[in-house]
């Protein structure tokens, strides 16, 4: 073979070897693009679950506290009814041994220019507070329910401790509160209780009467 057959062919090796590493080199330019197609839609993707996030992270928070308004105004109006002043009831949220909490506070001030102060109302003496934050507390979420549950809402003794901490103005007040709510509310309501005020409270009442030592009967009143 010459030397010029011999170039030629050397020649003809090297522009092979040239348009397969321009191939390859294309086939990898693409394969950049596609990855960079890639990458600019996970960063937009990314982006729109960021603003999806923040957006149901401000729903879910307005959700929370529409909840939580609905269900502290109608405690704070029993609370006022009842004792005749401004108290507010409030859920507190909070960390506790770094779990997230709730606890249950009325707000109270002494006199119209007083700062308010926060109490737990589990721990007044007597009892009266709890009672009626738990009892309308309780009834109101079930209106919050979607849909509100049917049928009866019973409860023992409503407002046992209620009467001993104003005697029968607060009763009649309790009793008032409860057939507006419970009208209002659509509820059917059956409570027990020792407390004669409370009637008020019941379009049908009945009474166990004593007849003798272990003998009662039942009769009906209203």
């Amino acid at each position: 073979m010459s030397n010029i057959d011999l170039m030629n062919s050397a020649l003809e090796s090297m522009k092979q070897k040239y348009q397969e590493g321009v191939g390859a080199r294309n086939l990898l330019l693409n394969q950049q693009l596609e990855k960079t197609d890639s990458l600019l839609s996970l960063r937009h993707e990314i982006r729109h679950l960021d603003a999806e996030q923040v957006v149901l992270s401000h729903a879910s928070r307005s959700m929370m506290n529409d909840l939580v308004s609905r269900m502290e105004e109608p405690v704070s109006m029993a609370l006022q009814l009842l004792w005749e002043d401004d108290r507010l009831f409030r859920f507190r949220f909070d960390t506790y041994r770094g779990e997230p909490g709730a606890w249950r506070e009325v707000l109270k001030r002494e006199g119209e220019d007083g700062e308010y102060e926060a109490f737990d109302p589990d721990e007044q003496s007597g009892g009266g507070v709890s009672d009626i934050v738990s009892l309308i507390q309780d009834l109101s979420f079930s209106q919050l329910l979607d849909p509100p549950p049917q049928g009866l809402f019973s409860r023992d003794e409503p407002a046992k401790h209620v009467d001993r901490q104003g005697g029968d103005k607060k009763t009649e007040n309790v009793a008032f509160f409860l057939k507006e709510f419970v009208r209002e509310a659509g509820l059917q309501f059956l409570f027990i209780t020792h407390n004669e005020g409370l009637e008020k409270a019941g379009d049908v009442v009945y009474r166990v009467v004593k007849v003798k030592e272990m003998t009662s009967k039942v009769e009906r009143v209203k």
